[in-house]
């Protein structure tokens, strides 16, 4: 069969919108219709959205977009070298089942890029394994906004796991850990091992969205001992139960940016 032309169109790149929330081995795109808005972005970029990834288009590279005469080789169907732009700028889930977030990339390179997004505590559902809820606030009481947390579980048998969750504007969070193996009813005691730790950022406090790629590790107020403030804190969780987390003589668990 003879080609007389070859149209070659490449993507420059692509993101993918990662539900982040969880545990960590099980971390699917985000299905929900996303609203982007962007903050620095080319003028001649275009966006396709679909299914959880955002594949990026640059109008104006022509070396992404050739039009050749006959077949075209393997090398002339290869990723072209083509410059790298900065993209930044803020999604939100229109059904407001994934807190919003700003985000910023350095893309073009075709090499893809993933996105954490964390659900918000009424987007969050809890399996048969249970999990955590609370609110996370400073020493000044402020909310700790968009705070990250992150618990790791020590199982009788088997590697550690590890789970999270994102805090809302108010501070409030809902930590679900599907997969958490039950425990044999002649175990005791009833619960397991496990490490408490979080990043946020001082300066998101009330703000409306933040970035969490920004965030540093902070300290949190042991449950048990209101001088401590470490990083991670020890804990244990209870398969099957959901626990309000708290500091210790606190209505909610406390951070400190060291």
């Amino acid at each position: 069969m003879n080609v007389s032309e070859t149209l070659i169109h490449h993507a420059s790149d692509w993101i993918d919108w990662i539900d982040a929330s969880g545990g960590l081995t099980n971390r699917p795109r985000v299905a929900d219709p996303l609203q982007l808005s962007l903050s620095d972005a080319p003028a001649d970029l275009s966006m396709i959205s679909q299914n959880g990834r955002t594949r990026l288009w640059r109008g104006h590279q022509d070396m992404l977009h050739l039009s050749l005469n006959g077949r075209a080789s393997a090398a002339q169907l290869a990723y072209p070298d083509a410059p790298n732009f900065a993209l930044a700028g803020e999604v939100r889930d229109l059904y407001r089942r994934y807190n919003p977030r700003l985000f910023s990339i350095t893309a073009g390179n075709a090499n893809g890029h993933s996105v954490e997004l964390y659900r918000t505590p009424m987007g969050t559902r809890f399996a048969s394994a249970g999990g955590l809820r609370g609110n996370v606030r400073y020493e000044d009481d402020s909310p700790a906004s968009w705070a990250i947390l992150n618990i790791e579980v020590t199982p009788l048998v088997g590697p550690k796991l590890n789970f999270r969750a994102q805090a809302d504007m108010q501070g409030d969070f809902v930590l679900a850990m599907d997969r958490l193996p039950a425990l044999a009813k002649d175990v005791t005691p009833r619960h397991y091992s496990a490490k408490l730790s979080a990043s946020a950022l001082k300066s998101a406090s009330g703000a409306t969205i933040a970035n969490p790629d920004t965030f540093v590790t902070a300290n949190i107020q042991s449950p048990n001992d209101v001088a401590v403030f470490a990083t991670p804190i020890d804990l244990t969780v209870s398969p099957g139960t959901v626990d309000t987390l708290t500091s210790k003589d606190q209505p909610h668990l406390v951070l400190r940016i060291p």
